[in-house]
Order: C-alpha cells, then structure tokens, then sequence
C-alpha cells in the first residue's frame, strides 16, 4: 500500500508496511448443552456477551524522508464498549475429566461506534 501526502509543493513518498488491530475483549457464554449420545457426544448453544477492556490500531512505514517508523494509537473510541453474539457447538467427552469441544459465535451486534462528521 502507499500513501502520498502533497504539502507545500512536495510530495512525499510513504509506504505502510505492516498494520494491524488489536482488541481485549472479556468474552461470558453460557451455554445449555443436550447430550446426543449420553457421557458422550454433546450440543451446545447459547448467547455469549463480550466487553471491550482495549483496541489499539498500529502500523509501520517506510518513509524515503525519514526512514523506518513505528506508531500506535488507542481506538477504543470508535468501538462499542458491549457486544452480543450466539454461540453453536459440539462436544465429545472422552473421560469425565478430558474433552473437546468446537465453537461458533456469531456475532449478532455491530463494534463499530456511529460517529459524527465533524467538518463536513
């Protein structure tokens, strides 16, 4: 990706190497489980809420002016601190104390905030 900045009659030359998003979120499930196969085979469903603890968006550049760079930004503000999802799953037992499970949440609310347009 690269990014071109015009200021002052030069334009200067910046490419985006790595950028990424980062969250904490606290996820609660709760999950009613139906054993297909008793002790054994199980389905699982439930809601699952989750509540942002962070997010923070960073990205390194090359500049050709300045050379290599590294930033970080706190974007909690642009996402909701709440969010709520529904959980389907299946599970097998294979002690009374070892299994696994496999588990989709869809989420069913949006992160993004509504922001408003300043200046626009």
């Amino acid at each position: 990706m690269k990014l071109f900045r015009r200021g002052l009659c030069r334009i200067i030359n910046t490419t985006v190497k790595n950028m990424r998003y980062s969250f904490g979120y606290i996820n609660v499930s709760v999950m009613l489980k139906y054993y297909a196969v008793p002790d054994k085979f199980y389905i699982e469903a439930g809601p699952e809420l989750g509540f942002l603890l962070s997010s923070e968006f960073k990205v390194d550049v090359y500049s050709v002016r300045t050379g290599n760079a590294t930033g970080n930004k706190n974007t909690k503000e642009f996402f909701t601190d709440f969010n709520f999802g529904l959980g389907l799953g299946l599970g097998y037992r294979f002690t009374p104390n070892f299994g696994a499970n496999l588990r989709y949440i869809l989420g069913l609310t949006s992160i993004y905030k509504r922001l408003q347009c300043r200046g626009c």
